[in-house]
């Protein structure tokens, strides 16, 4: 295909799929980059880096993983999408503009385990005075949308805009995937983190630790999780401007303009040279 299509470059995102794709363009003498989205490597993109012409980090903690020469630091595109996607009004999703919002989010197809362990936490947030949003993923909705929830948290199966109403939201409690913190740090919002432990080399509590390590976050485990902690610890960060300023302000640093931008114009000079 690489010698009917001739492409001018040819990228990779991790997986073992990319190897046999990469090194095929290594060998034909096309220009190749690849692009790591986690704080902990992958095994793909580690064995690919010395084939490689150009590699990208979505964070810092990863450039040391790499050859200097040939590495840069671009954070993750996800980001630049994330700031650019249109706010979605509260109103829209039956929500009250005037209060207050914890967004629940576990991904598109939700996490059982966790989604068990929320629906008797929702029954916690009854008679407070913000709301919560509790995206459960399409997968269990059916299911938990028969249990009895208060008044003032919503449930729905899935957000097709999801950074949308993450502009909305006063407090996130979310995985620990490489594209949810691009956007956290993107969009600037305190989070609670609650990484899947059921990923390769525990790479999503490594992702949070990028945050956590630096008070830009909270940290949950998943075999820590306790309702009543997790309530507490949301009444706290949403009663304490002091701490909610603190970790905006920490999230700004992390924060790096323009990713996808980054990324296409190195690919660009990579082509022309």
């Amino acid at each position: 295909i690489m010698k009917t299509f001739k492409p001018d470059i040819v990228i990779g995102v991790g997986g073992y799929v990319t190897v046999p794709v990469i090194l095929a363009a290594h060998s034909l003498k096309i220009k190749t980059f690849i692009h790591e989205q986690n704080s902990i490597s992958g095994k793909a993109n580690l064995f690919l880096s010395k084939k490689v012409d150009l590699i990208g980090v979505s964070f810092k903690s990863s450039l040391k993983e790499y050859p200097k020469e040939k590495t840069i630091f671009t954070g993750n595109p996800c980001s630049e999408s994330a700031i650019s996607s249109k706010i979605i009004d509260k109103k829209e999703l039956g929500l009250d503009r005037t209060k207050k919002l914890v967004l629940f989010v576990m991904g598109s197809l939700g996490a059982s385990k966790v989604n068990e362990f929320l629906v008797n936490t929702m029954k916690l947030f009854n008679n407070k005075d913000y709301q919560v949003l509790y995206v459960t993923g399409k997968k269990d909705y059916e299911t938990i949308i028969k249990n009895r929830f208060p008044n003032n948290v919503k449930v729905v199966p899935y957000i097709e805009n999801l950074p949308g109403i993450m502009k909305n939201t006063d407090l996130l409690v979310t995985r620990a995937g490489a594209s949810t913190l691009s956007e956290i740090i993107a969009l600037n919002i305190p989070s609670i983190l609650i990484p899947s432990p059921y990923v390769p080399n525990n790479h999503q509590y490594i992702n949070a630790m990028d945050l956590v390590s630096v008070d830009a976050g909270l940290l949950m485990e998943e075999k820590n999780l306790d309702s009543k902690e997790l309530v507490n610890k949301i009444d706290d960060l949403l009663t304490n401007d002091k701490k909610l300023n603190n970790i905006k302000k920490n999230l700004k640093k992390l924060h790096i303009d323009g990713s996808a931008t980054i990324i296409y114009n190195n690919i660009k000079k990579l082509i022309d040279r």
